[in-house]
């Protein structure tokens, strides 16, 4: 099955976290599958990689580390694949329910996951429980 990775997974797999070795661990029990991220994957990476810089938990040697890792990691092992009108339309709807308590991001990373038929690899455990509500099965991290 293919699996769509939240940026939450690819953060702690390429900066020191608290979840970095079980993110790591996981990865590593991946081969052979189809490893997806999309168009927005980038973006939210990048956000949350100066957001650490921003907050002193990554200096800037660091950050060019983590930015050439994440270049080979997306050559090497993932598939990009773009974020269309439709997933913005299917994620307000997910958004849309308020039982979800969905973030517009985490909603659009869920609809693109659903479109693409991927189980969902994730740290946030509040969006694997809107994935499991969703029908999304989720990955064990």
């Amino acid at each position: 099955m293919k699996v769509y990775l939240d940026t939450s997974v690819l953060v702690a797999s390429l900066v020191g976290e608290d979840a970095s070795e079980r993110s790591l661990a996981w990865f590593a029990e991946t081969r052979g599958r189809a490893l997806i991220i999309s168009d927005w994957s980038m973006t939210e990476f990048s956000s949350a990689l100066s957001m650490k810089v921003r907050s002193g938990t990554v200096g800037q040697e660091q950050r060019a580390e983590v930015l050439s890792s994440w270049a080979s990691l997306r050559g090497s092992s993932l598939v990009t694949v773009p974020v269309r009108a439709g997933h913005f339309l299917t994620a307000a709807n997910y958004a849309s329910n308020v039982e979800l308590r969905l973030r517009a991001a985490d909603a659009l990373h869920l609809a693109i996951a659903a479109d693409h038929g991927c189980s969902l690899a994730t740290l946030d455990a509040a969006q694997g429980r809107a994935a499991i509500e969703l029908g999304i099965a989720v990955e064990d991290i």
